[in-house]
């Protein structure tokens, strides 16, 4: 993997920059289960190659843990070690919080790998949590 993972604020500039092009895309909503949500509080870790971002993670806290949202890599650049590069870095941030994600098939093998268990089904989707 030769991404650089890049922390940002939901109020930053910057994520909006490097997030652009992912805003609004009906394929990505598609795959992530609804449309990218920010907020100013929110924490993204963003995987940067060569200027370009190449995939992204957002980091929210709730009363019931962190929350896990917005797991994604670009296409062509999955199954090289960036997708778990960036639950590394929502890791190392979360702690021992009890974390919470709603993820879709292709997520399940990297999530339980990192300690995950599906507590549920949402429709095509998992709803897994790690407790410390």
């Amino acid at each position: 993997m030769t991404a650089r993972i890049n922390r940002m604020q939901g109020d930053s500039r910057d994520l909006y920059l490097a997030l652009g092009p992912f805003w609004g895309r009906c394929d990505l909503e598609r795959e992530l289960g609804g449309p990218l949500r920010n907020r100013p509080d929110k924490l993204w870790f963003v995987a940067v190659e060569s200027g370009r971002a190449v995939g992204f993670v957002g980091l929210h806290r709730e009363a019931r843990g962190a929350i896990l949202t917005h797991l994604y890599v670009v296409p062509e650049r999955r199954g090289q070690g960036i997708c778990d590069a960036l639950l590394g870095a929502w890791l190392e941030v979360a702690g021992d919080d009890p974390a919470h994600v709603v993820a879709n098939e292709s997520s399940l093998p990297l999530l339980t790998a990192r300690g995950f268990t599906e507590v549920r089904r949402r429709g095509r989707f998992h709803v897994l949590e790690r407790r410390p």
